[in-house]
């Protein structure tokens, strides 16, 4: 999974962004220049977290943006991430903080490559000690490195 991303240019190391919405369009920035998404989907994503909360927020210091099944600009199914050095916060006017350092961006075309991609996410994600991995990562050689230590070899673990 990380090599994919990393092979298909989806990964992105940045110090910080003014807000989250910055981080989503970011993300989903990724996925634009490769063609999965237009500049729409983005949109999409902040008009959602704006009406519903940081839903995207899916364990402390995760976001994964994503939007309902057959939204509007998705073209085909892909994932990014991205990596801020500094955390930005998806409090919104319930006044609890809601900080992310890693965002994950999600298009899919239909609901088994949605579903495929996010039980992919939560088994990385559930690795004793990834997100803490994913934190500390600099460039993309450490996912490559991440992805050879945990998920070529899964036996070691």
């Amino acid at each position: 999974m990380l090599r994919t991303m990393v092979e298909q240019h989806h990964c992105k190391f940045m110090d910080r962004v003014p807000n989250w919405q910055e981080a989503i369009r970011q993300s989903c920035g990724l996925l634009e220049a490769d063609g999965c998404v237009d500049a729409s989907y983005a949109e999409l994503i902040i008009d959602c977290v704006r009406r519903y909360g940081p839903y995207i927020i899916i364990i402390p210091n995760v976001c994964l943006a994503h939007s309902q099944e057959h939204a509007g600009g998705v073209k085909k199914t892909g994932l990014s991430f991205l990596h801020l050095a500094e955390p930005v916060d998806f409090s919104l006017a319930d006044g609890e903080s809601h900080p992310a350092q890693l965002i994950f961006a999600l298009s899919a075309v239909n609901p088994e490559q949605h579903l495929q991609h996010v039980v992919a996410l939560s088994d990385l994600l559930s690795i004793r000690g990834m997100p803490e991995h994913l934190a500390a990562a600099t460039c993309e050689e450490d996912l490559l490195r991440l992805q050879e230590r945990y998920l070529d070899r899964p036996g070691l673990l």
